[in-house]
This record gives structure tokens, C-alpha cells and sequence, in this order.
């Protein structure tokens, strides 16, 4: 039901057409297993937003950093470098 609901409300926001705007090094991450975010609405913002780094981890649920924690620091501690070096 709450994943109904979020599905619902996610298109209503006027702020997701905004998210070319967005001009920050983004890392958008999900996990393949998610029932809270579906992976869909993960891909959905980094389609919109330019030049984001897409990551799903294949093994999680809602929880990478719990679930995949060292996958998720490297990719966390890798992305965190190479926005380092665009600058």
C-alpha cells in the first residue's frame, strides 16, 4: 500500500520536472529489493538529473549501507574522489 501511495504522490511534485536544474555531482543509489523505493523512481532521477552516477545494489533492500556495506563505501568513497578531481 505505501508503495501505491508513493507512486501516486511522486508524479504530483512540481519538483521533479526541476531536476535538470540540479548542477552538483549526484550519486543516486538503490537497491534492487527495495519495496519502499522501487528501483524504477531511483533510474526515473538519475535520468533527470545531468550527469548523475546511477548505483544499485543487487543484493539490498531499503538498506545498502546495511545490507552491501562494503560495496556501498566503495562506491560511495569512489564517487566522493572523482568529484573531487572535477573540480
Amino acid at each position: 500500500m505505501r508503495h501505491e501511495a508513493f507512486d501516486r504522490e511522486l508524479h504530483t511534485l512540481a519538483l521533479t520536472s526541476r531536476l535538470g536544474e540540479i548542477d552538483a555531482p549526484t550519486l543516486v543509489v538503490g537497491g534492487r529489493h527495495d519495496r519502499a523505493i522501487p528501483v524504477q523512481h531511483s533510474e526515473e532521477l538519475a535520468v533527470g538529473i545531468p550527469h548523475a552516477v546511477l548505483r544499485i545494489f543487487e543484493e539490498s533492500g531499503h538498506f545498502p549501507y546495511l545490507e552491501e556495506p562494503d560495496a556501498f563505501h566503495e562506491t560511495v568513497a569512489s564517487f566522493l574522489t572523482a568529484a573531487n578531481h572535477r573540480d
